[in-house]
């Protein structure tokens, strides 16, 4: 479950470097720029609340696991969530003059 998510988590992330390569180029700015670190805030938030789920339920698999066997997956991506919003804070803040 956790290479599945490392896998589609590398997919995004290259698509999203391919996309910022194509629009640099061209010189026009279709997206705004904090929509990366928003749209990653909230997938690591949702990827945070399954694995909490999972850490009470059992996860999916009926597979028996430890206690806390998904809970470390969901403070690690908790971790990447606030990391993501707080840069998506700062892009979406208005400039002083």
């Amino acid at each position: 479950m956790r290479a599945g998510g490392a896998a589609a988590g590398l997919v995004l992330l290259g698509g999203y470097l391919l996309a910022s390569l194509y629009w640099r180029r061209g010189g026009v700015r279709v997206l705004p720029r904090a929509l990366f670190p928003l749209a990653a805030a909230a997938a690591f938030t949702a990827g945070a609340l399954v694995l909490v789920v999972c850490t009470f339920t059992g996860g999916p698999l009926g597979v028996p696991a430890g206690p806390g066997a998904y809970l470390s997956g969901a403070m690690v991506a908790a971790a990447a969530a606030a990391g993501y919003a707080a840069r998506a804070r700062h892009l979406l803040r208005p400039a002083r003059r």
